[in-house]
């Protein structure tokens, strides 16, 4: 009976079955030993389910003796022999490989396209390697092996006529200068490699090609790691290409990927002054960048408060800046939201209680003081924040509601804080509301009235 690929891992006495028999052959018919391997590489290659991790680690024991040239053969035989290999077979392919080996094995594989002529007469095969390289932008897929379907995909082999491609020389190039980085160099050949790196990082860097740049500063942190005689050079090499990109950070678009890769940067070549200049005169707002300014110059507050204090009439751009620095979120930008909502219109202030909420540490004490502010909005904002913390809102509800108010000189103040209570749905506050419509006396009448109203609500809802 057939099996699947499934079977393989549910079906202990099959999948014990097949590992005997190839260690067997491994031991006494190595001849036939690859290529049984080979082929049970090809029949996993065909499940469109990627297996659990576990199952990986065990695929791994079956083909563990394949060396790179034949996972290469391998990878080459499905992408041109198989229709229906497709970016989810490139994908578990990858995954089966050890990741250290894809950058051994993506050369031999660039070897073997050039050598082979089955893509002058199959255009599906061409169509089918367009696809996958087309899909092959997830992380998953190593750029080692982008790089060979590049070549595949624009070298015109299926004309059978050798056209020089720039782009691609110039990324075998970059490739080239990482793996020889990796290796055991004198500080001679160390120092001439690390200078053409960086000039390959400034080109990347002016592409937007974050991703790859992370690769490269990846490989410069595993080089210090491994060779401690290189620090000092890996170091140096690392620095300069975060300079080379920090001035990236005020650039607009998604820059999600290169904000990742600046959280790294422990201090800033460009200086105070561009920050200053690029975020309040050009108006390049975003969080990465303000967050870098914080951590770049904690020192220098007074500087942000003064340019913050000129722009406070601008409210797109204060507004900008308030939703840029509540994803900062950082004891420094709770400092500076109060020091913003002293000298702040009330526009701009409910902006900063909206970022304030969703800052994880609260400063609420900040946030009682408002409760005494004469402001009824400041009021109905704080104890929105305020009524998430059972014990808070507790203490809050007290401090609004039970007001003493001789002959009704504070009536007003409470009548507008039981609005707020309703407002907000506060049933906590239901013993407070019953006290206040008991008071006695005339002049406690509109009080009366209104707590008894928001009661009525309440019991009616």
């Amino acid at each position: 009976n057939k099996f699947k690929v499934k079977d393989l891992f549910t079906d202990q006495e099959l999948s014990k079955s097949i590992y005997s028999f190839i260690e067997y052959l491994k031991d006494k018919k190595k001849g036939k030993f690859k290529v049984c391997t080979k082929h049970l590489l090809k029949f996993i290659l065909k499940t469109k389910e990627i297996p659990e991790n576990h199952q990986i680690d065990k695929i791994k024991d079956y083909v563990k003796a394949l060396d790179n040239n034949d996972l290469a053969q391998v990878l080459l035989d499905e992408i041109l022999q198989k229709e229906k290999f497709d970016n989810s077979s490139f994908k578990l392919f990858s995954q089966i490989v050890n990741i250290d080996s894809h950058k051994d094995i993506a050369p031999v594989l660039e070897s073997k396209i050039k050598d082979s002529d089955i893509l002058k007469h199959n255009p599906k095969v061409i169509k089918n390697i367009k696809e996958i390289f087309s899909n092959s932008g997830e992380s998953e897929i190593s750029a080692f092996y982008r790089n060979a379907l590049d070549s595949l995909v624009k070298g015109d082999i299926s004309k059978g006529t050798f056209v020089f491609n720039q782009e691609l020389a110039e990324e075998n190039y970059y490739y080239i200068l990482l793996n020889l980085f990796m290796e055991n160099n004198s500080k001679e050949e160390n120092d001439l490699i690390t200078k053409y790196l960086l000039k390959q990082s400034e080109r990347l860097a002016k592409a937007d090609r974050f991703e790859d740049i992370k690769i490269l500063l990846d490989t410069i942190d595993k080089k210090r790691k491994e060779d401690a005689s290189a620090a000092g050079v890996a170091g140096d090499l690392e620095k300069r290409v975060y300079d080379s990109i920090e001035g990236k950070v005020f650039q607009k678009g998604d820059i999600v990927e290169l904000g990742n890769i600046l959280d790294r940067i422990s201090e800033s070549s460009l200086g105070l002054d561009v920050y200053l200049k690029k975020i309040f005169d050009e108006g390049r707002v975003n969080p990465y960048a303000l967050r870098l300014l914080l951590r770049f110059f904690p020192r220098e507050l007074p500087y942000i408060y003064e340019r913050l204090e000129q722009k406070r009439t601008d409210i797109d751009f204060m507004v900008k800046f308030m939703k840029g620095l509540e994803k900062v979120d950082s004891p420094i930008s709770t400092d500076i939201f109060k020091k913003i909502f002293i000298i702040s219109n009330n526009v701009i202030k409910i902006q900063i209680l909206k970022s304030m909420k969703e800052q994880s540490t609260k400063d609420y004490k900040f946030f009682f003081s408002l409760l005494d502010k004469e402001e009824v909005f400041l009021r109905k904002e704080a104890l929105a924040i305020l009524k998430d913390e059972e014990s808070l809102r507790v203490i809050a509800l007290t401090k609004l509601l039970d007001i003493p108010s001789p002959l009704g000189i504070r009536n007003k103040l409470i009548i507008e804080n039981i609005t707020i209570v309703g407002a907000l749905g506060l049933r906590d506050a239901e013993s407070d509301l019953i006290n206040l419509s008991k008071r006695r006396f005339f002049w406690n009448r509109n009080v009366r009235k209104r707590a008894k109203e928001t009661l009525e609500r309440w019991y009616a809802g």
